[in-house]
């Protein structure tokens, strides 16, 4: 399957879905793609599934159903806006059977344009190559729509005020995590002696290296917008190997024994039977209460023989039906609660009732009360979390302690207002070119 995205100059980039999350080494290389410029999604030859839904990372970007090309695409819009460097986009699509799958694309490359600078992303490139496994890549989409868009109803002023308080709040709240951030680290720092955790040559050199390139590489102006000279990025890059250090060696005693009992992850084949209908529009609308007791009916139907079938999953498709597999456990929540609910209190080999839901009729068979590798996972995820706790509380501990002394009014004078670059376009008809400047 693939996405096609149409850029502002009418060109059409196609990028590949795969069935799998991307993981942070794959990204997509060949294109390049702007948090300011408008783009519209299309998936074409998709007709077999009976919902779509389109997502950049975790927003949710309307899509609508063409009849005239029998295809799905989205409005041009600025679908990559307030995305911090790095994105991937995911296609959820269900059958009318109830089937559901997810596609994705690997992640992509954004140019922002006011909430990072190409001299950051220089430092960063720099700090990933030299310090392996140093940075977690987090993005998240917070948009507005209310006063963003153009509505008739309410006037310029208004959208240009909701608009600024959107960025003052985001640069309070930014500029707090940046402070939480450097108080932690100094603070781990005058503690880095507790746990005998220091700087070995070989790191202090590969820093020096580091900030060094950095400095040289950039004029005075792009510095001074990051605050980026040699002293202050030397230091900053210490305090965050130390910071690294100190949290390997503040977990080191953490339990990393978890019994099977604890992350027991159990997995069940459950078919939708779905009361829901595209229509022409390829919206998702509700079938009549006639229509929906013809599916229940087929439902409890199915329900009744499935204890029986030698393989859930081949009755089902036997029966115009399709099966997913799902691994879960008390905490689970998706597809459906009641669901969840009613597989977790069955033995292994046996069926749940029909389970009424909103979107339809479930039905559920547990196929195995200890699924090997989803538990072992599990495990995984359990020991991270008990030194993610281990780890917070001890830095709170020392907060707590530590008399923190922040100047005010330097701190006041910092703003994100006016940082951004200037991004030019192309394009391959025309000679001409257009600059686009930050937001």
């Amino acid at each position: 399957m693939k996405l096609c995205i149409v850029k502002p100059d009418g060109t059409v980039a196609e990028i590949l879905l795969r069935d799998r999350q991307p993981s942070f080494e794959a990204f997509n290389n060949e294109q390049l793609f702007f948090e300011n410029y408008q783009y519209k999604f299309i998936l074409r030859e998709i007709e077999e599934y009976e919902n779509v839904e389109i997502f950049v990372g975790d927003y949710s970007v309307p899509i609508h159903y063409k009849a005239s090309t029998d295809w799905y695409e989205t409005d041009q819009d600025l679908v990559f806006g307030g995305c911090f460097d790095l994105a991937y986009i995911s296609v959820w699509v269900s059958e009318k059977e109830g089937k559901e799958e997810r596609f994705y694309t690997d992640f992509l490359r954004i140019a922002t344009t006011k909430q990072t600078t190409r001299q950051v992303e220089q430092m960063l490139d720099e700090i990933e190559k030299n310090i392996p496994n140093f940075l977690e890549v987090c993005f998240s989409r917070n948009k507005k729509n209310s006063g963003l868009k153009n509505d008739s109803t309410r006037s310029i002023w208004n959208t240009l005020k909701l608009v600024d308080e959107i960025i003052k709040t985001y640069e309070e709240n930014y500029k707090d995590s940046i402070m939480d951030s450097l108080e932690e680290m100094y603070i781990l720092d005058e503690h880095k002696d507790d746990y005998k955790v220091s700087l070995s040559d070989d790191e202090e050199k590969s820093i020096e290296d580091v900030a060094k390139k950095f400095t040289d590489s950039n004029d005075s102006a792009a510095k001074d917008a990051v605050s980026g000279d040699e002293k202050t990025v030397k230091k900053v890059l210490e305090l965050l190997t130390l910071q690294k250090k100190m949290e390997t060696a503040m977990t080191a005693d953490v339990d990393t024994n978890v019994s099977d009992e604890e992350a027991a992850q159990k997995k069940m084949q459950y078919v939708l039977f779905s009361t829901k209908t595209k229509g022409s529009d390829g919206n998702s609308t509700d079938m009549s209460d006639d229509e929906k007791a013809e599916v229940k009916k087929k439902a409890e139907d199915f329900q009744k023989d499935a204890a029986s079938a030698e393989d859930f999953s081949v009755f089902a498709t036997a029966v115009g039906a399709s099966a997913t597999d799902l691994t879960f456990d008390s905490d689970t929540t998706s597809p459906n609660e009641d669901l969840i609910k009613a597989a977790d209190k069955l033995k292994e080999g046996e069926v749940t009732d029909v389970i009424e839901a909103d979107n339809g009729y479930y039905v559920a068979k547990v196929v195995s009360l200890l699924d090997r590798d989803a538990t072992d996972t599990k495990k995984e995820s359990i020991v991270s979390q008990r030194k993610s706790d281990q780890y917070q509380s001890i830095c709170k501990k020392w907060k707590k302690k530590t008399d923190i002394k922040v100047h005010k009014k330097v701190w006041n004078t910092i703003s994100f207002a006016d940082q951004g670059v200037t991004v030019k376009s192309t394009t391959e008809d025309t000679d001409t070119s257009s600059d686009s400047s930050s937001k």
